[in-house]
């Protein structure tokens, strides 16, 4: 894992401690859904497109990476 982990991007490793950090809130908010009658995530708002867009570059530049280094 750790010379995995060295050759991440910043944009990749944000984007793994983002996934990482959102899991634990996922699965309190679910517990938090069933003691509430009108469960309306307004934070979804935020977070999804935050975790799209973070997850769509990360995947996005580790295929330029990985075409660069198949070229060079």
């Amino acid at each position: 894992m750790g010379k995995y982990w060295q050759r991440l991007t910043m944009l990749q490793k944000v984007t793994v401690w983002a996934w990482l950090a959102y899991l634990p809130y996922h699965v309190y908010m679910r517990w938090w859904e069933t003691t509430v009658i009108a469960h309306i995530r307004i934070d979804l708002l935020l977070i999804y497109p935050m975790l799209a867009i973070l997850t769509v570059l990360a995947i996005g530049q580790w295929i330029w990476q990985t075409l660069k280094t198949k070229t060079d």
